[in-house]
């Protein structure tokens, strides 16, 4: 009974797409080719996907103090973030391009 629980679990484990990369860290099915990343770059996701999961939910928690003092100062703390890390260009062109910086100015 607990074997054949186990069977979906032990399927999954198998990472047969793990054991199929070459040493390009590709797979080729047909004409389609699938890159992945290597184990320390996958490591290093999976630790910043779960820092960054860990920080929205301490976030969630201060919201629930249900303290406008600490709702505001996140508000802040969230424009202040995005105003200083969020800035990426609108367009990239090139030097030679006569394309208007702006606008309607």
């Amino acid at each position: 009974m607990v074997a054949e629980a186990l069977i979906p679990l032990l399927e999954a484990c198998k990472h047969k797409w793990f054991w199929a990369l070459n040493k390009n860290l590709a797979v080729q099915v047909d004409d389609m080719v699938y890159v992945y990343p290597s184990i320390l770059e996958h490591i290093l996701y999976c630790i910043g996907d779960t820092m960054e999961w860990s920080v929205h939910h301490t976030i969630m928690l201060l919201f629930m103090y249900f303290n406008g003092y600490v709702f505001i100062s996140c508000m802040i703390g969230a424009f202040i973030g995005f105003m200083l890390f969020q800035y990426k260009e609108i367009d990239p062109t090139r030097r030679g391009d006569n394309v208007s910086k702006r606008c309607c100015l």
